[in-house]
């Protein structure tokens, strides 16, 4: 009888060899994730604490990763994205989570380091290209030696007659301290840097403060549809106004040195009075709150409010009740908040979500611009619904035994407020899709690395990408009417950040590039040949 040992070893054998093939390794499945979903933050110059720029760094961290992107803690996106979704959103599928926690149980293999993308190279800088209007907050030494620090800056906006925003980038002078910032616009230029704090407070009964927009780390530009697909949006800058700027320096950063810009990009006066298509001008004027607020220590309360009808909402130019378009809502609590969640019923009784946030978490809130512009017709009732945890169970709460908190703007007390960014409806509104909108204006814009570009097509000119969208980031690009020879192939994301370069020695065939991994979205294809240069947009939809 032949012995079984050599069958069971060989079995064994492949076995083993099987799965350590099917582990995930860091070259060609999870650099990718991480440069896309973390590096933005955890760079050298970013304000998270380590980064994760290369293979041996994610290494160092591969014990902690796993533990906070399986709760999804990070990366931070506080909006449940089973209740509704919105533009450019951080959200980790489930299949990127598996992939990482496969590679870290598979004892982190990096695979070959020839097949790994580049790093991304993130610049605190105008991604959009030059401003039209430049401010700058006086140079600032943040005090966050016990507690955060939450400093006002007033600007004075000195244009020469109302202009009309199509983009803004708040630029931290320092990112490693600016961990976010509120832009208002005082149309009284009377506001002075103490009544900035109470700005938002005011908002709800005044037109002289207007939140403009906010900064969080690791977002990017603010941008509106400059009139791609038919569709022109923008925001006021009335003149004679001041700029105020709130921004929130963290624990830990006191003695460092900031010095934010803002930076508007402008439509021309012509585009503005005559504009084709027709601007749309975005206002911040519905909010849901409630400042009846006073919970008792070691109690869990939930809270609601409602704005009772469209009419009454002091949308400019506005006398009769009519439907409105909502672009964005920007839900608002403090450090005893642990949920939040808004929407509308209609007449009909139809409800319309607007975000539910399930682990509120006071450092990272922002604007969240919507999938779709949603219709809310008139008449319709706005809802919301606020949990607040004041139990040493809430590892925020400011105060240790707990005491009562009441409404106020201090950190430590406590506030209800959902705004929105909205705008008359017009009939077709909601068939809009933001995301391409957003996308497709932003690639309006020349990136830094097209500094010198002879010729930008969105077109068949020199080269074609199949398919597109691509639905897992694998397309082939097929050359047309080029010369071959020498041929650099570079694909930067919304914000120019360079995601793969690929180098061809003769290109004249077709051939297939990756970049899977990369989240839904738009990217700009760059093509460069000799002296010939072209562009081509490529969607990645999932």
């Amino acid at each position: 009888m032949k012995s079984l040992y050599p069958l069971c070893f060989a079995l064994c054998f492949l076995i083993v060899n099987r799965a350590q093939a099917q582990t995930p390794d860091w070259s060609t499945s999870v650099a990718s994730i991480i440069y896309n979903n973390c590096t933005k933050c955890h760079n050298s110059t970013g304000i998270a604490p380590f980064s994760l720029e290369s293979y041996h760094q994610a290494v160092n961290y591969s014990n902690l990763i796993p533990s906070y992107i399986n709760n999804r803690t990070m990366p931070p996106w506080p909006p449940d994205p089973t209740y509704r979704h919105y533009v450019n959103e951080r959200v980790l599928t489930q299949g990127q989570i598996d992939t990482i926690n496969a590679w870290v149980n598979g004892g982190t293999p990096e695979g070959d380091e020839n097949l790994a993308p580049p790093v991304p190279v993130f610049r605190n800088t105008a991604v959009l290209g030059p401003a039209d209007l430049t401010l700058q907050i006086p140079t600032y030494t943040s005090t966050a030696t016990n507690a955060d620090d939450y400093a006002c800056f007033v600007l004075p906006l000195d244009i020469p007659n109302d202009k009309y925003v199509k983009a803004v980038q708040i630029l931290p002078g320092n990112p490693k301290i600016v961990h976010h910032v509120i832009l208002m616009i005082d149309t009284t230029a009377n506001m002075t840097n103490a009544d900035c704090m109470l700005a938002l407070a005011n908002l709800p009964g005044s037109n002289s403060a207007v939140t403009l927009t906010s900064y969080a780390a690791g977002m990017g530009p603010t941008v509106f549809p400059s009139g791609e697909g038919g569709l022109k949006m923008g925001e006021r800058l009335k003149k004679g106004s001041n700029i105020m700027v709130q921004i929130h320096y963290p624990l830990g950063t006191a003695g460092q040195v900031d010095s934010t810009k803002i930076l508007f990009y402008l439509y021309s006066d012509s585009a503005a009075e005559a504009p084709n298509p027709p601007l749309r001008t975005l206002a911040v004027s519905l909010y849901t709150m409630n400042w009846l607020i006073s919970i008792p220590p070691n109690t869990v309360q939930t809270i609601t409010a409602t704005y009772p009808s469209l009419y009454n909402i002091p949308y400019p130019g506005a006398s009769t009740p009519m439907d409105y378009s909502l672009f964005a809502v920007d839900p608002h609590m403090h450090l005893v908040g642990r949920q939040m969640t808004s929407f509308g019923v209609t007449p009909n009784n139809d409800t319309i979500p607007f975000e539910r946030v399930l682990n509120w978490q006071y450092a990272w809130q922002a604007y969240y611009f919507f999938h779709n512009l949603i219709k809310l017709p008139s008449g319709s009732v706005i809802h919301g619904t606020a949990t607040y945890d004041n139990t040493t169970n809430n590892p925020y709460n400011p105060f240790n035994p707990p005491q009562t908190i009441s409404a106020g703007e201090n950190t430590t007390n406590e506030m209800m407020l959902i705004a929105f960014m909205m705008m008359p409806y017009e009939t077709g509104d909601e068939n809009y899709n933001m995301d391409s909108l957003v996308n497709l204006a932003i690639a309006g814009y020349p990136p830094p690395s097209a500094t010198g570009i002879t010729n930008i097509s969105t077109g068949d000119a020199g080269f074609a990408l199949f398919p597109n969208p691509s639905s897992g980031g694998q397309f082939t690009l097929t050359p047309s009417n080029l010369k071959g020879g020498t041929t650099e192939v570079t694909i930067t994301n919304i914000l120019g950040e360079t995601i793969k370069a690929v180098h061809y020695d003769n290109l004249d065939a077709p051939v297939s590039i990756n970049i899977e991994g990369q989240a839904d979205g738009l990217y700009l294809v760059q093509l460069k040949q000799g002296n010939y240069t072209a562009i081509q947009k490529l969607v990645i939809s999932k």
